[in-house]
């Protein structure tokens, strides 16, 4: 058996996360469905094993209260329900605010130069500083004492949910600004003064009455917007037929909807327009899909005239899994008067959306309430929509370990000697991929990155690995000097000194960029495409892998790998 139960003081997620699991807990009962947003469950359970009762007392043993839906409540009567809650709300915010504001102008008003009474001010009045804002402090308390009693109440249960952890932190900074008024008059009672002036502006009173403030601010907005949407969606839901005209023992009754099953046969008024003269009391249809089983006319008055729209009532045999398409056609033919409808199911659509004619359709659970529907797609939504996040990020991640991994494996390619490997055995190791030798203790680096002359004669270097190219275009390459790199690929960073000059000869630009095709992953292609740009125009991102870097408004060229021609130092 399906019932739904209202429940109440339910304030967050947490909450309606704990009902359900408490509620799932008790035996009989097969499924659980809590809306936070209405503020009810729907219990699916076995009669014969649980009762209402049982599954109310472990919502109440929870922490929170349950009942059986009453009598349906008009609209009007739901929105004075919760304008009456709203009410309450904003007077708690207002008196709230008539109290926050002096106590804050006192606690901190000071700090930005506002006066203060004299007996307020100095060490001798330590303790009316303190006491003053302890008795402002009081009235919000007690104004707000609801996530007292909620907060406390679901933490000594063992399910604590926000109310909990507003009530420990408002009543933790009250519990030491009590203390310190203590410690503030034995000092004053002792001569102490070195303890008066620790404790003198160590009260955090104020904290505890601007999260108690906020805190019902942000609900009360919470509860007129979730009032709004509450609304819409209930006169949405009025719109539905509450009755439905359902033929029993040979005779019309008119029954709830929640009380229409499957096998029931339902009597449905359509409005068709007569296209010739005649009068038919019942007409029986030989229907294929077996789903109309007769079609009655009643008359607006009068005979069936020309072009008279009629009321034309279509009994309907539900079948279990059946979308009804209810159409009404009245034609003149030989005969007199034809009457045809059609209760079919709905037309099989397009599945993909490239398809012509496709239209999405989306399955609604006919035991849950267009709420509970759209909560169900919204939470659905939101753990898609988090798990795509996290494996967007995720999948970054393991883009940029490729990328420097590649980047290694091209340092590899070019290095010559063991002492080219010395620095990339410490990336590795670094980068937690391998062990470090001796005990990990670093090794002596003693490889350099290679020099090359022009034929123009400026000098150009290009880093091994990544450590030297961040060396070489962070710490040795000026502002000025240019900087070269195959485009979208792992490669050396080439870094050309200007030696002076504003600009560089065309030959040693195609030079430089041979040598970054050259040490690159594109050794071998017929032509690279090199980037190059002034240095003071790359970039470093923070917490960037060594090697990795970012440059906007580049040249491009494509350039072949040939550096037989260039002489190296």
């Amino acid at each position: 058996m399906k019932q739904t139960f209202q429940v109440t003081g339910m304030t967050c997620s947490a909450c309606s996360a704990h009902v359900e699991k408490a509620v799932a807990k008790v035996e009989g009962v097969n499924g659980v469905n809590v809306n936070l947003l209405a503020n009810n469950m729907q219990v699916n359970y076995d009669e014969s094993a649980v009762t209402p009762d049982a599954i109310i007392r472990a919502v109440v043993d929870s922490g929170y209260g349950a009942s059986l839906p009453g009598k349906r409540l008009a609209p009007e009567a739901k929105t004075d329900v919760m304008g009456e809650e709203l009410k309450g709300m904003k007077h708690r915010l207002i008196w709230s605010f008539v109290f926050l504001l002096p106590l804050f102008y006192i606690s901190m008003g000071h700090m930005m130069g506002a006066p203060l009474p004299g007996f307020l001010l100095g060490m001798e009045n330590a303790m009316s500083f303190a006491f003053v804002q302890f008795l402002l402090t009081l009235p919000i308390m007690y104004l707000n004492d609801k996530y007292y009693k909620v907060g406390f109440k679901t933490l000594f249960r063992g399910a604590p949910n926000m109310d909990s952890l507003i009530a420990v932190g408002s009543i933790a900074a009250v519990i030491y600004g009590v203390f310190a008024i203590f410690q503030i008059g034995w000092g004053l009672g002792h001569g102490d003064m070195a303890l008066v002036a620790r404790y003198h502006m160590d009260l955090y009173f104020e904290s505890a009455g601007m999260i108690l403030t906020l805190i019902t601010l942000g609900k009360f907005l919470e509860t007129r917007s979730k009032g709004k949407t509450s609304e819409a969606i209930t006169r949405l839901m009025d719109l539905a037929p509450k009755t439905a005209s359902v033929l029993r023992d040979g005779a019309e009754v008119e029954v709830p909807v929640e009380e229409v099953q499957v096998g029931d046969r339902v009597v449905v008024d359509l409005l068709g327009t007569v296209l010739a003269s005649g009068n038919p009391e019942l007409i029986t249809l030989p229907v294929e899909s077996n789903l109309i089983s007769t079609v009655r006319y009643s008359q607006h008055g009068g005979d069936l005239d020309y072009g008279y729209p009629h009321t034309v009532r279509v009994v309907l045999d539900l079948k279990e899994g059946v979308s009804y398409q209810r159409n009404i056609s009245v034609t003149a033919g030989s005969g007199g008067v034809r009457l045809t409808a059609s209760g079919e199911p709905a037309p099989e659509l397009p599945e993909e959306p490239d398809q012509p004619g496709f239209t999405p359709t989306i399955p609604l659970d006919p035991d849950m309430t267009p709420a509970e529907n759209a909560k169900r797609y919204f939470d659905k939504y939101g753990k898609l929509k988090r798990t795509f996040e996290a494996l967007s990020t995720l999948t970054e991640d393991v883009r940029a370990e490729i990328r420097h991994l590649e980047s290694i494996a091209t340092a590899l390619d070019i290095a010559l000697l063991e002492e080219d490997l010395v620095q990339i055995r410490e990336e590795l190791a670094a980068s937690g991929y391998i062990h470090r030798r001796g005990g990990g203790k670093r090794e002596k680096v003693t490889s350099k990155p290679f020099h090359y002359v022009s034929s123009d004669g400026f000098h150009m270097y290009v880093g091994k690995n990544n450590y030297q190219n961040d060396e070489l275009t962070f710490k040795f390459a000026s502002g000025n000097d240019w900087w070269f790199h195959a485009k979208g690929m792992p490669g050396s960073h080439v870094v050309v000194k200007c030696q002076g000059e504003d600009n560089l000869p065309d030959r040693t630009f195609e030079e430089a960029a041979k040598l970054a095709a050259y040490y690159s992953k594109g050794r071998g292609q017929e032509k690279v495409e090199i980037d190059y740009i002034q240095k003071k125009h790359v970039k470093k991102p923070n917490g960037a892998k060594p090697g990795f870097v970012v440059y906007y408004t580049n040249f491009s060229m494509m350039m072949d790998d040939d550096i037989s021609g260039l002489e190296q130092v």
